[in-house]
């Protein structure tokens, strides 16, 4: 492979860009694969037709704005994907990078505003029907944009091997099993999240593995 660079940036840079883009990658998949079995296991403190359920004020605000912290990581993630070097230059390619970027921002958001706005209402409110909506245009835009993006990336072999595929199996995660799965018993839907946590980590560690080369200043 390659290692040429340009001379306006050292060497190390791309290395330490690499490196700190899949440590956060994969810290962020690990803490959210953590935090979903948390929440899969986590005692009742609310009837079940609360939004916050299965958790009560003080517990919600808390998983709600960790959460809001812990997707940087993921944004992280993606963006990096935007920076690898044999990334197919099309319009398609990079606006699905940036469609899904652009969701996980919205997440983000939605993750802080939902600390506080989702507390003492119902699922089938009319707040919570609207909250609810809004995570699912944040969902889908990502999951729309790494697929459109994980098609060019997988044909320009990102990544080595079956991992070629991984960004696209990010975005297609989201519409099978990970919707469906939200409509099932909540356990479901928590351990679906989990795995797809487990993917992010995934790739965290394909971008730890990413030679400097790879990646444009």
């Amino acid at each position: 492979m390659s290692t040429q660079i340009t001379a306006s940036e050292p060497r190390t840079s791309f290395l330490t860009r690499a490196l700190l883009a899949g440590d956060l990658t994969l810290a962020a998949g690990v803490l959210g694969a953590v935090a979903g079995v948390a929440l899969a296991v986590w005692p009742r403190e609310v009837a079940p037709d609360q939004f916050s359920y299965p958790l009560g004020t003080a517990s919600f605000v808390a998983f709600q704005l960790f959460f809001a912290v812990h997707h940087l990581g993921l944004l992280v993630g993606i963006l990096a994907l935007g920076s690898l070097n044999r990334m197919v230059a099309t319009r398609a390619t990079r606006a699905g990078i940036g469609l899904a970027a652009a969701g996980m921002v919205a997440l983000i958001a939605m993750e802080a505003a939902v600390a506080f706005l989702g507390l003492g209402i119902t699922a089938t409110s009319e707040r919570g029907q609207v909250l609810g909506a809004l995570y699912g245009v944040a969902s889908l835009m990502i999951g729309v944009g790494l697929i459109v993006a994980g098609v060019g990336l997988a044909r320009q072999r990102v990544f080595d091997g079956i991992w070629r595929y991984l960004p696209l199996a990010l975005g297609v995660w989201v519409f099978v099993p990970m919707v469906p799965a939200l409509f099932a018993p909540m356990v479901w839907g928590r351990l679906a999240i989990v795995r797809w946590m487990v993917l992010f980590a995934v790739l965290g560690m394909q971008l730890r593995r990413t030679d400097q080369s790879a990646l444009r200043p």
